[in-house]
């Protein structure tokens, strides 16, 4: 529809055109329908005009035209004079420089488009059928087609150098009233468990589409939201969200339902889902002191979730929040709040190795004597160890030692025990030594005695020193007269045979 304002009651501040009623208001003084001969778009005689002041009063005023009782329209184009001197110029401006006119798309007092014309300011003339008159195509100023947004208002702003516009040519389209749906049921606030799915269930009447949104900054703002996971069904009147998240936790949705084009539409409220986490990371432990013992421990203190808890331990069926007497192993823990939620977590109870110790022994070397050692290598456990091998000796090895069997108890950082005993230092059986046969002299004077030695005690194989350089074990050739043999043994352990007597017979008288 164009209306051209030529059957228009001038002077009224409102016109009716195809049975649609504007009104017309201004920021300064009047904004209505005026007659001037010729002097309207190609020649014609009426438009609407926003009057200015004598003076610069009306400098940058503002202007709106609204279709009457709630209507709506869409705007294709318009015709509009600018001025800003004082002989009413098209296109000058107050000061020569450039200027503008804005116009607004509002609805509801929403704005929903914007287009700016800019002017050079100069005088344009009223010579050619314009006169003086700019044409504003909505569907290529600016650079976006506006001609399919639905408003109820055009406010019409002008720069700060321009007091006075006046309009022509008014096309719009009509849009039949909207009747907004009316919601017979908001979706409900739900609290789900972390990975639980729900739905926001909605009712109304009148609706012929839904579109659900989502706000995450508390209900400040809202988008829509598509059929991605974790959101299904996001364009019927009921949203189903699969397998929440705690990040989800606090966002809020609501369904936009409209009645045959968006922009007649209502609002539900906005429900919040709440999924409430519960938190086992603060917890302690204590492992098993001494292998093979049960004295290991666990304890969790759950947060987040919906108080009051319960727990469940595996294994072994426990319901409290700690247990103990625990042998080394695994154990998980099921926390679960008021409105049957769950987390678990599981310990792993450790258990140092076992305890011990293994031994490198020097025995004795001489029979009777005391330099035998003990070298104990400690083993498993928790380290730091410490021992006790009785009497006051508190030392890990041991040296100077006489033959016998030897315990020590070692005992750890953990005050775990072991006692390795039996360690047996040995010594030679006796003390180096010697028997002797003797083949005595056959006849006096002769040398045909003989020593048979046969060395007992310490530890083979032995070295003998009969003096004079002699080292054979046994003797022969030997006059009568008495022997001594000194009998070394392979640790270096010395006996001596003393007086070995080598007889003779008597001499022969004759």
């Amino acid at each position: 529809v164009t209306e051209t304002f030529e059957g228009s009651l001038v002077g009224a501040a409102s016109f009716t055109t195809s049975g649609k009623t504007f009104s017309l208001a201004s920021s300064y003084l009047s904004f209505t329908v005026s007659k001037f001969d010729t002097y309207g778009y190609n020649y014609s005689n009426n438009y609407i005009q926003a009057a200015d002041g004598a003076a610069t009063e009306s400098m940058g005023q503002t202007g709106t035209i609204t279709a009457a009782s709630s209507g709506t329209f869409k705007l294709n184009s318009l015709f509009v004079y600018l001025t800003g001197d004082a002989t009413q110029a098209p296109g000058r401006t107050l000061d020569g420089a450039a200027g503008s006119v804005t116009f607004r798309g509002k609805r509801s007092g929403v704005t929903q488009f914007t287009v700016v014309r800019s002017t050079t300011g100069a005088d344009i003339g009223v010579a050619s059928s314009d006169r003086g008159f700019i044409q504003i195509n909505f569907a290529t100023e600016g650079g976006s087609d506006n001609t399919n947004i639905i408003i109820d208002q055009l406010e019409v702003k002008l720069s700060a150098n321009y007091d006075y516009f006046a309009i022509d040519n008014f096309t719009f389209t009509d849009v039949a009233s909207c009747v907004a749906p009316a919601v017979t049921g908001n979706p409900p606030n739900r609290t789900i468990c972390e990975g639980s799915s729900t739905t926001f269930p909605t009712s109304f009447t009148g609706a012929t589409a839904y579109q659900w949104q989502v706000s995450t900054d508390g209900g400040s703002n809202f988008s829509d939201l598509a059929n991605v996971a974790p959101y299904s069904n996001v364009t019927t009147s009921t949203l189903t969200v699969t397998g929440a998240t705690g990040t989800m936790s606090g966002y809020r949705y609501r369904v936009r339902a409209t009645n045959g084009v968006a922009s007649c539409f209502t609002n539900s409220n906005g429900s919040i889902l709440t999924v409430p986490v519960i938190n086992v990371s603060t917890y302690s432990q204590t492992n098993v002191a001494c292998n093979g013992q049960s004295t290991g421990a666990a304890s969790i203190t759950p947060s987040g979730g919906i108080p009051p808890y319960t727990y469940s331990w595996s294994p072994g069926g426990a319901t409290t929040s700690s247990i103990s007497n625990l042998a080394a192993g695994s154990y998980t823990v099921t926390v679960t709040d008021n409105i049957g939620c769950t987390k678990t977590r599981t310990f792993t109870i450790t258990q140092p190795t076992i305890l011990n110790g293994s031994t490198v022994v020097t025995n004795v070397a001489c029979f009777g004597g005391n330099n035998g050692a003990i070298n104990l290598t400690p083993s498993g456990g928790a380290g730091g160890y410490t021992f006790n091998w009785g009497g006051g000796v508190t030392t890990e090895d041991r040296t100077g030692l006489s033959a016998g069997t030897y315990a020590v108890v070692i005992t750890d950082a953990n005050g775990c025990a072991k006692t390795v005993s039996g360690i047996t230092v040995t010594q030679p059986t006796a003390v180096v030594s010697g028997t002797t046969t003797v083949t005595n002299v056959s006849c006096n004077g002769s040398t045909n005695g003989v020593i048979d030695l046969t060395p007992t005690g310490g530890t083979g194989p032995y070295t003998y020193s009969w003096g004079g350089g002699v080292n054979s074990q046994d003797r022969i050739g030997l006059a009568a007269g008495a022997y001594n043999v000194t009998i070394t043994d392979a640790n270096g352990c010395t006996g001596t045979v003393n007086g070995i007597t080598v007889t003779q017979p008597t001499a022969i008288v004759m």
